[in-house]
């Protein structure tokens, strides 16, 4: 495989660059968190500005993966992974999760709707190859919610194969 210099130069500091900002958000962020975990008393709600500086945190996150050449979801997402489970996560979570469900994540599927080329499907051979990756996305979804139901001994109506609502759990997209 022939590549210009420049675009694998590209393509390799990209990648180092995505490896030493995970690595930077697990020991910076997810010790922090943990301080202000320990520093929290049982039974009170977290610090105002602990609780914001974690979604600015977000913020900054995303902006330097942009900046290092990866996707702004790709460093919303490694700093939210960081972030360990417990009541500072929670609180986070409690403070924007009506913000996100209710204004963001419409928002990102209206954009990618909005940015969907469907003239590009010119041949049978694209609609062919569409129709499979959504039957494939499709398949794999409710493969995995009836494996997941099959784990915990569930019954799988509770998996989704029963319940015509199988695509309502679209939340941790």
């Amino acid at each position: 495989m022939v590549h210009k210099d420049g675009a694998l130069m590209a393509s390799l500091w990209s990648v180092l660059s995505a490896a030493v900002f995970t690595v930077s958000c697990f020991v910076i962020v997810r010790p922090a968190v943990l301080w202000v975990t320990r520093n929290t008393p049982d039974g009170e709600e977290v610090n105002e500005l602990y609780s914001s500086g974690i979604i600015v945190g977000v913020l900054v996150s995303a902006f330097v993966a942009d900046v290092i050449g990866t996707h702004a979801i790709f460093g919303a997402l490694v700093y939210g992974l960081a972030v360990p489970n417990g009541t500072v996560g929670e609180a986070v979570i409690d403070k924007i999760e009506n913000f996100v469900n209710g204004l963001l994540l419409p928002l990102f599927y209206t954009l990618s709707g909005l940015r969907t080329d469907v003239r590009t499907v010119r041949h049978g051979a694209s609609a062919v190859k569409l129709v499979m990756v959504v039957a494939a996305s499709a398949a794999s979804k409710i493969g995995g919610c009836l494996m997941a139901a099959r784990a915990y001994n569930m019954p799988s109506s509770i998996g989704g194969i029963e319940d015509w609502r199988v695509f309502d759990g679209c939340e941790g997209v």
